[in-house]
């Protein structure tokens, strides 16, 4: 042992010792009194006390301890590490714990021999990630089927390892069903982990919690690790699912990979809405070509041009014949259109209807509780479910080079070098306004000093109207119209701004305020800091898996409602609903949810992300 590098520290779960050069596992214990919290998190809400654990790759016992700890006096966790130096650590940070088990021999499918290597020759730091197989010492080598004991959870982290140990434990696992917690680390044996699995009738979601916990024992709030994350996957047999739909709910399930047909397969993507809508869509893009397909996006001008230039899309197919408004119609298009793939999707209705409510549907009318339980989904990761794809988030609006060039000489020419923020003007309903938005305009330019570009789309839509609107306030109020300029076009007709280019500028803008709206989908996954005003609907449905995004919203009783309200009249009787007092020009304002957001908290914000600017 290198006796010379062990400290010891109070944690969550006692004292510890642990290698101070270790540059994860140690410096976690060190800096916060515990080691990936965020992945007990999980396993609390899994396991119950007097549950027997199997925790196959424990290195120091970090989270042997934990599992300890959640099995409580009556349960029981069976550690194994094999590598000396640090199993001889496990022993002492566990000694005289009697509801711990801990070996130092290795687990995999056979029985024998195994080289690893000295701490001193690893090559690196991370004393977590010791693979074996090679080295200068030899330690035994079982398979988990000899030493098999009653088991409710085996949680296995070795290294590349993990089919080796699961092909030495298969009749364990058919005789005791346990829960699996497996590593799953890219460049490791993913897709044969995953076939395994799938072939022992277990169901699969992916877990990636990140090594830095916000509640951390010692209180300390910086991120050391700089948002690293650990990958996992939580394996639940098929015959138990239904037991974990409360944690599951919160994952995205892992699709096995199709058996390959010997040419690439043809999927058609379907989703004819706002340029928002259609921006939720791009979302199951990226992992349906991880899957190897070629893509066929069908859509409609003119939000088709959101799709422009996005490298995951093989070919884009504008319908202009579109179906009328009857809905059996609308289904028998959808499957004459789905023969013409060997898979088909269709998108519509993922968040309209299905998780937002129209006044023709029963859901509209059900009680305020009812609806905030079915409508309790994130809407990206909804439309990948839709899909039957792995949740993979990243950018939903490709600009090109030329466009990008372009937003930021407009910026040039429109601010120079002050700063600049996107105000989007309403979104595609009414529940959307924020009827304060000229006072906030106003006071960011004054109090700021930036610029601001009203984004929006141009008629028949009524977002030029409120931004007239709102040049007239800002001229009564500032005396001036000074660092206001409107970014939208005039007509469809005269497409000065056409759609993305407004998108592209809201990427150039050092702030963007919007409801939830077009250009804010657009930036949803960019750097740009966001300052979302929600209605309706509620932060998980919309900003969840969002990028430095600052979400604000009412605590009304009646928020969130997820209805598609259609008139100030429609606000106010769920507000009655809510037994809420209604003032008397209620009908005279916006909806309630978004109008009682604070001008003050747009403003102070805004104010703190451009300080970030300078």
């Amino acid at each position: 042992m290198l006796a010379n590098n062990i400290r010891t520290v109070k944690t969550r779960y006692g004292e510890m010792s642990y290698y101070a050069d270790d540059q994860y596992i140690g410096k976690s214990l060190e800096v916060y009194g515990e080691y990936s919290e965020l992945e007990v998190a999980l396993w609390r809400k899994l396991l119950k006390p007097g549950d027997s654990v199997i925790d196959v790759g424990a290195n120091i016992g970090t989270l042997t301890l934990a599992l300890a700890d959640i099995v409580g006096e009556e349960g029981h966790v069976t550690a194994f590490e094999p590598q000396p130096e640090t199993a001889e650590l496990l022993q002492r940070n566990v000694a005289g714990d009697h509801r711990i088990s801990a070996w130092s021999y290795a687990l995999g499918s056979t029985t024998g021999k195994i080289r690893v290597p000295s701490l001193a020759n690893v090559g690196h730091k991370n004393y977590g990630g010791v693979e074996i197989g090679k080295g200068e010492l030899e330690v035994d080598i079982k398979t988990l089927d000899e030493v098999a004991i009653q088991v409710n959870f085996i949680k296995i982290d070795v290294e590349g390892m993990e089919v080796e140990v699961l092909n030495g434990a298969k009749t364990t696992i058919e005789q005791f069903r346990p829960l699996l917690y497996l590593e799953n680390h890219p460049g490791h044996s993913g897709q044969e982990l995953l076939r395994m699995v799938r072939a022992l009738k277990y169901r699969v979601w992916d877990h990636q919690p990140r090594l830095f916990n916000p509640s951390n024992w010692n209180g300390n709030s910086t991120d050391v690790f700089e948002r690293i994350v650990s990958f996992n996957m939580l394996c639940i047999p098929t015959e138990k699912v239904d037991q974990y739909r409360h944690v599951t709910d919160e994952l995205a399930p892992i699709i096995p990979p199709r058996p390959s047909c010997g040419k690439a397969e043809w999927v058609g993507v379907a989703r004819l809405g706002g340029v928002g809508d259609n921006l939720i869509a791009a979302s199951v893009l990226r992992p349906l070509k991880k899957l190897g397909y070629k893509i066929d996006v069908i859509t409609q001008l003119p939000q088709a041009a959101v799709f422009e230039n996005n490298p995951f899309i093989d070919k884009l197919s504008i319908q202009r014949d579109l179906p009328n408004n009857s809905f059996h119609e609308w289904l028998k298009w959808f499957a004459v259109r789905a023969h013409e793939y060997d898979r088909f999707i269709n998108l519509s209705h993922t968040c309209e209807v299905a998780l937002g409510f129209l006044q023709n549907q029963c859901q509209y009318h059900w009680p305020p509780a009812a609806r905030r339980k079915l409508a309790d989904h994130n809407y990206l990761e909804f439309a990948c479910d839709m899909a039957g794809v792995p949740y993979d988030f990243g950018p939903l609006f490709f600009p090109t080079d030329e466009e990008r060039d372009h937003a930021r000489e407009t910026r040039r020419k429109y601010c120079g070098n002050a700063p600049l923020i996107g105000w989007c003007i309403t979104g595609s309903r009414p529940d959307k306004i924020y009827p304060q938005s000229a006072h906030a305009v106003g006071r960011l330019i004054k109090e700021l000093g930036a610029n601001v570009a009203l984004l929006g789309a141009p008629p028949p839509a009524n977002d030029l109207n409120f931004a007239n609107q709102i040049v007239e306030d800002v001229k009564r109020t500032n005396s001036s119209l000074d660092g206001l300029n409107i970014a939208m076009s005039p007509s469809l007709d005269n497409e000065t701004w056409p759609i993305r280019r407004v998108l592209t500028y809201a990427m150039a803008c050092d702030v963007v305020i919007a409801p939830d709206t077009g250009p804010s989908w657009a930036v949803a996954f960019e750097p740009v800091p966001k300052i979302i005003l929600l209605s309706h609907a509620s932060p998980k449905n919309i900003t969840k898996n969002w990028v430095n995004t600052t979400t604000l919203h009412t605590d009304l009783p009646c928020w969130p409602c997820h209805l598609l309200i259609d008139t100030p009249a429609d606000c106010i009787e769920e507000r009655r609903r809510c037994g809420m007092t209604i003032p008397p020009d209620a009908d005279k304002m916006g909806a309630a949810c978004i109008s009682s957001i604070p001008v003050e908290a747009i403003v102070n914000t805004a104010a703190q992300y451009l300080k970030q600017r300078s």
